[in-house]
């Protein structure tokens, strides 16, 4: 199981704010820990860690086949709007409705690749 726990900001040592120079300047709230002076950091156990990889990998391996395909389908189909419409249609689901998201990829998996672009791209432009 995490544990989450509250450390001190080793940029401002505590305080909240940042006494180095930036690149807009000298000093000011420290970035690190929005001037708080404190971080909350999380601990994964292995188990955890290896279900965040897995997620992470199948993430990527699903967004790399849907913008490869959405391309081609473009490209066969003449229209530029599909391939954009997909890759941001992906994205927006993923960060607006993770359940539906989690099915998506579940028909990804079975094979429907080209309904999923097509479904995507609907979903982007609505």
């Amino acid at each position: 199981m995490s544990t989450t726990y509250t450390v001190k900001c080793v940029r401002c040592g505590g305080t909240g704010v940042y006494d180095g120079m930036t690149a807009a300047g000298r000093g000011g709230e420290c970035f690190g820990c929005n001037g708080t002076g404190r971080k909350t950091v999380t601990r994964y156990t292995a188990e955890e860690k290896a279900t965040l990889r897995a997620r992470k990998l199948r993430f990527d391996r699903a967004l790399e086949l849907v913008q490869r395909r959405s391309k081609a389908l473009a490209a066969t189909a003449g229209s530029v709007d599909l391939e954009d419409a997909a890759f941001y249609g992906f994205l927006a689901l993923r960060d607006g409705e993770p359940d539906r998201f989690l099915k998506m990829l579940d028909a990804l998996d079975a094979g429907r690749l080209d309904d999923v672009i097509h479904c995507l791209a609907k979903y982007r432009r609505s």
